[in-house]
């Protein structure tokens, strides 16, 4: 898929009223709840899935339609309760850990087809903005021939994005894996 194409599919998900405030949310593709609802489903049962997800004022039946754009705080707040409601404080990493990056859509499908690892990073970064609003990936070099690939969001610092975080965190580090093998 070339990034013409790309950008032809992903654009037309504009932001759906139903779930945006008047303060103008920062939106993301829904795709980021990734397995979310099956892990809530397995361990506390499809009511109180459905409840976890109401509780933040969003819709069980968003499960069932992914290809929509929420606020990125209605997301955060989604891990937060799913974490409060499993008594569970790695719930978000355990969430990141079951996934593969692929499960974000077309913007991370785009994104694997790097020729590389470097060339896969640079597509994420460039086209993040495809996936979620004001947010940005960028690859920064470190003292000792490191490197950093960081992600961040207006409200990286917020104690209620710790469990979105953790899930984005985990799943960056699949993303690398499938480069450089399941030893990294």
């Amino acid at each position: 898929i070339g990034l013409a194409e790309f950008g032809r599919f992903i654009l037309p998900f504009c932001a759906n009223p139903a779930y945006a405030t008047d303060m103008g949310d920062l939106m993301t593709n829904a795709r980021g709840v990734g397995l979310l609802p099956n892990v809530l489903l397995e361990r506390l049962g499809e009511r109180a899935r459905d409840h976890v997800f109401e509780a933040v004022g969003l819709p069980p039946g968003l499960i069932e339609n992914l290809d929509q754009r929420i606020p990125i705080e209605s997301l955060a707040r989604l891990f937060e309760q799913a974490a409060n409601s499993t008594s569970d404080p790695y719930f978000g990493l355990d969430v990141g850990l079951r996934m593969l990056p692929v499960t974000f859509g077309l913007w991370a499908h785009y994104a694997m087809q790097g020729a590389n690892l470097r060339d896969a990073l640079m597509r994420a970064s460039r086209t993040l903005q495809y996936h979620q609003d004001g947010t940005q990936m960028c690859i920064k070099k470190r003292p000792g021939n490191l490197v950093a690939w960081e992600y961040w969001h207006p409200h990286v610092n917020c104690p209620m994005f710790r469990q979105h975080t953790d899930h984005v965190s985990s799943i960056m580090i699949r993303f690398i894996r499938e480069f450089t093998g399941r030893d990294w």
